[in-house]
């Protein structure tokens, strides 16, 4: 019985190591291609490649569109196929809270659908404001500005706690070694007063 309970300890106490996920960098050569012939027929574009391996056109107005190193282009605005009645709303992100953004599958990106988005006059907070009138509390940006202010709030308290910690602690180092020098300070002056007794 003790043989099989020091088994199962053994069993409960084994480390079992995790495989992490490669993640691998999708192939970028089509896409930079179509950028690049976008940027040569708009001017005023400028391309920008960010820490998290996006690259990013912009303009003036802010971001127009952005390849991303998950094998989509985000196109910052909603996009349509047919007209009229037959008009419906393409590459969207599920969710709701990106309906001002498009996302778009490397393969599936054209020139045209870019050099459109850059030459459109209405920014993204255009459509944002547009498409999330009266339901802002939905948007992903209402929603990543209240999560970073939470955060931001949160590394606040925890500086501030941490900030009357050092002060406390930096006060009772103080009070020690005012201590200790008010301990050595008598016996100093014991010893001048016997040395000065028994020079007389």
């Amino acid at each position: 019985m003790a043989k099989a309970n020091s088994v199962k300890s053994v069993e409960a106490t084994k480390k079992v190591m995790k495989t992490v996920a490669v993640k691998v960098a999708p192939d970028y050569t089509n896409i930079r291609k179509i950028f690049n012939s976008v940027l040569t027929k708009v001017k005023g574009l400028t391309l920008v490649e960010n820490a998290h391996g996006a690259i990013q056109v912009k303009d003036g107005r802010g971001l127009l569109f952005s390849a991303r190193s998950d094998g989509n282009a985000i196109i910052t605005r909603p996009m349509y196929e047919g007209k009229g009645k037959d008009r419906k709303r393409i590459f969207q992100i599920s969710g709701g809270k990106w309906d001002d953004l498009s996302q778009v599958p490397f393969d599936k990106v054209t020139a045209e659908m870019l050099i459109g988005r850059a030459n459109d006059p209405m920014t993204r907070a255009d459509y944002h404001t547009s498409l999330y009138k009266g339901r802002e509390d939905e948007a992903g940006l209402v929603k990543k500005a209240a999560a970073a202010k939470a955060r931001m709030a949160k590394a606040s308290d925890e500086a501030g706690v941490k900030k009357t910690a050092l002060k406390r602690e930096g006060k009772a180092v103080k009070a020690e070694l005012v201590e200790k020098k008010a301990a050595k300070t008598p016996a100093k002056a014991i010893r001048k007063a016997v040395a000065l007794v028994a020079s007389k």
